[in-house]
């Protein structure tokens, strides 16, 4: 590093040697340029607590300055690397009490170039000192005078008298500046010099001469003249006619928190326009009743509670005399209170039921509108009725309401509350309420290889419509789906303040079960450009309204066709086979309501680790041969009526369960009949004496019949797929004429739903 050249500001920097970066052209202390002599500078407040030093540099600037703030015994304050500006500027504000600079004595700010290499360049140094004035004021509007000016509303009038009390920000202020201004960022034209109070706020008086926004600007000054930081403040002057004073003390009765005691709490609380550091001012509540002094409390913050004797009072409404003080020698403003010193009752009181159209309401988002009790009440309590009946739960001030409803007069009792005060209800009229829009179901699908658009809505389907390409050969990969209603307030989307009103999980390859994902506000089950199959889903009701709904959801799966309904977050799909989605419908119905039955009686739902614990072997004749065996779910035999003279004449079931326990199958044979129940893979049925059979009967033992429900279903030439039975129950014919010719056997765990029988056929036929 080459030796440190140090120049004066105003004299020209030394020469550098050859290499190294050019010095400063300039130092600036507080916006005011450095000379050769110590430069004495004042910083306006002390309460901003900076001081802004700058340096420029010639051209070529370097892209580093180190700036070093040195006191006068030569330890460092500031010691720090800066980037330059475009313009070859570089500043930085420094936090006096941060770097431990003091008002009065001197220090040194110098400047030098740092190379890219870490070489110095020479330096440029100036010696300054720094006053401060006086720290900011605050401003407060003034209570008792005509007209009262709040910062965040429109207050008084055109020539309506108020003021302002302002209370010094520390001991060293002797005067203050003030004068007045429409511009936000301007400066008064005339400015008003002060004293300030020798003991107590100084006031400041105000009397508009126009409508408008207007900037009250104080500076503070100290006995040395300097000028302190100025504060400003917003003055909101009311056109027309002017604004009245609120209230300056507003009286509630809180709850008694030790009822009994013979003392009545009051809250009194000051008016908002002058709440700002009540603490400072030295003001002071006093309580009258009939000249009789009841209380006297300071009033440091905006709610000050009092106790009062109730036997000052008596019972019955009591007009209480409450003064305010603002401050040491402010003139008290005085206004009445109605409390109750016991057994008082409410007057009036009116309520009506919130509604869009009203006599008649379509809506389900109802209201409690109270107004005209007197006095203001604590607070309620209410009851919604239907026909005049309580609805039970329906307690609070807003009431959704349930399809139940419709045909039906709804309205609310509203009982009012106060200490020592009767309760007093009233009942609003009632409100028909009519035919409302039901609750819809609207989704989609996006297959993979589909391009991605961002904001583009995949919800176009709805009601129990196909979203998806059936037989397309196309894997869905998501599944967007909500609900709708013109009655009912849902949102397409969660949030904190509307609930979604519907829970949606998928089951994804290679991922497993996955919640709801979100993307371009969009929320959707399954993933996107993975080119990952969608397998299951699973879809549940959820909010105030799922009592009276149930959403139906079933899939297209290929080689299985449409699945049966699952229903309230079963699954629907299939789970381990790997097989795609390639259709999707959804309905939402009322409770009690169902879908149609689907025509290929599938179950809702596959998986296949509960369905690889059976296995079932059909025998067809003539041809006498046992068939490949096949898992639980799967066609056992030839499903086809057209093509398939062969007859299921017999089965062998076997069961390789997660817990202990069997199969039993019975077969009723030409000439037998019922034949005895047998064990696992037995053979139930006729292989070899020409003896027809035409129906079967299953059951579980042990633990497996503790865990499962076995479902089965016969494929009778003809007809097709008789319903499902299940535990022992007849599936087949009782004649022998018409052929079985397949059979699937099905494993449902116990609280799973049950596989519907297509087109609602019977599981034996006579």
């Amino acid at each position: 590093m080459s030796a440190l050249a140090v120049v004066t500001a105003g004299l020209g920097p030394a020469a550098a040697a050859t290499g190294e970066p050019a010095a400063p052209s300039g130092l600036w202390v507080n916006s005011e340029e450095c000379g050769p002599e110590p430069l004495s500078t004042t910083i306006a407040s002390a309460d901003t607590g900076s001081l802004p030093l700058e340096a420029t540099f010639g051209d070529p600037a370097p892209t580093t300055a180190r700036f070093e703030v040195l006191r006068a015994d030569g330890t460092v304050a500031l010691d720090q690397d800066f980037d330059l500006e475009q313009d070859g500027r570089v500043s930085r504000v420094v936090r006096l009490a941060r770097a431990g600079l003091v008002e009065g004595s001197t220090y040194t700010f110098r400047v030098r170039a740092r190379g890219a290499d870490g070489a110095d360049g020479a330096a440029l140094q100036c010696d300054f000192a720094f006053d401060q004035g006086p720290a900011k004021p605050t401003t407060v509007p003034v209570l008792g005078e005509p007209a009262v000016y709040p910062s965040d509303q429109a207050g008084g009038g055109v020539g309506a008298r108020g003021a302002f009390v302002v209370l010094p920000g520390d001991d060293e202020t002797v005067a203050y500046d003030y004068g007045f201004t429409q511009e936000y960022d301007g400066f008064p034209e005339r400015t008003t010099r002060i004293a300030a109070a020798e003991a107590g706020p100084t006031v400041i008086p105000f009397v508009p001469a126009v409508e408008g926004d207007q900037y009250l600007k104080v500076a503070p000054v100290d006995a040395a003249g300097l000028q302190g930081g100025r504060t400003s403040r917003t003055i909101r002057v009311a056109a027309g006619a002017p604004v009245r004073p609120a209230p300056a003390v507003t009286v509630v009765e809180p709850k008694d928190s030790v009822p009994g005691d013979g003392r009545l709490p009051l809250e009194l609380t000051v008016s908002s326009a002058v709440a700002w550091d009540l603490s400072r001012l030295d003001g002071e509540f006093v309580l009258r009743y009939r000249g009789v002094e009841l209380a006297r409390v300071p009033a440091a913050a905006a709610t000050e509670r009092v106790m009062v004797d109730e036997a000052a009072l008596g019972t019955g409404f009591r007009d209480l005399q409450v003064e305010y003080r603002q401050f040491a020698g402010a003139t008290p403003v005085v206004s009445t209170a109605r409390v109750c010193g016991g057994s008082c009752s409410f007057g009036g009181g009116k309520v009506s039921v919130g509604s869009d159209t009203g006599k008649v309401s379509v809506t389900t988002d109802l209201t409690a509108r109270v107004s005209a009790f007197s006095p203001a009440p604590a607070s309620y309590t209410y009851q919604w009725l239907r026909d005049g009946k309580a609805i039970k739960g329906a307690t609070t001030k807003d009431y959704l309401g349930v399809p139940t409803d419709q045909g039906h007069r709804l309205s609310v009792k509203v009982t009012a509350h106060g200490p020592r005060m009767e309760p007093r209800s009233v009942t609003s009229s009632p409100v028909l309420v009519g035919d409302r829009d039901e609750i819809h179901a609207v989704y989609g699908v996006r297959s993979i290889g589909n391009r991605w658009v961002k904001y583009l809505d995949f919800r176009e389907f709805r009601d129990g419509a196909t979203a998806g390409v059936v037989g397309g050969g196309r894997s869905v990969e998501l599944l967007a789906a909500s609900f709708y209603s013109r009655a009912y307030d849902i949102a397409l989307s969660p949030s904190d303040d509307v609930p979604l009103w519907f829970d949606m999980t998928g089951y994804v390859q290679g991922r497993g079960w996955t919640d709801l994902k979100r993307r371009d506000s969009m929320d959707y089950v399954g993933s996107i450009g993975e080119k990952r199959r969608l397998e299951a889903i699973r879809i549940d009701t959820a909010g105030p309204v799922s009592p009276y709904y149930d959403v139906f959801y079933r899939v297209y799966v290929p080689g299985r066709g449409w699945l049966g309904w699952a229903t309230n977050g079963g699954t629907s799909g299939t789970i381990g086979y790997g097989s795609r989605i390639e259709g999707v419908q959804i309905k939402v119905l009322p409770h009690g309501k169902t879908p149609t039955a689907s025509g290929t009686g599938n179950a809702p739902s596959y998986s296949r680790s509960t369905q690889k614990q059976v296995h079932v072997e059909a025998f067809m004749d003539p041809g006498k041969v046992w068939r490949v065996p096949m898992g639980g779910g799967s066609t056992a035999g030839r499903a086809d009526s057209v093509s398939a003279p062969q007859r299921l004449n017999a089965l062998r079931v076997d069961l390789d369960g997660r817990y202990s326990g069997s199969v039993q199958v019975s077969a009723k044979v030409k000439g037998d009949g019922w034949r005895a129940y047998v064990g696992d893979d037995r053979t139930a049925g006729s292989t070899g004496y020409g003896l027809p059979t035409s129906a079967y009967r299953m059951r579980l033992t042990g633990s497996m019949a503790d865990h499962y429900r076995l479902y089965y279903r016969t494929y009778v030439q003809g007809v097709g797929w008789l319903g499902w039975a299940h535990d022992g129950a007849a599936s087949g014919t009782s004649s022998y004429t018409p052929r079985p010719t397949a059979v699937q056997v099905l494993l449902v765990p116990k609280g799973e739903a049950a596989p519907r029988s297509g087109y609602g056929r019977a599981a034996y036929r006579s």
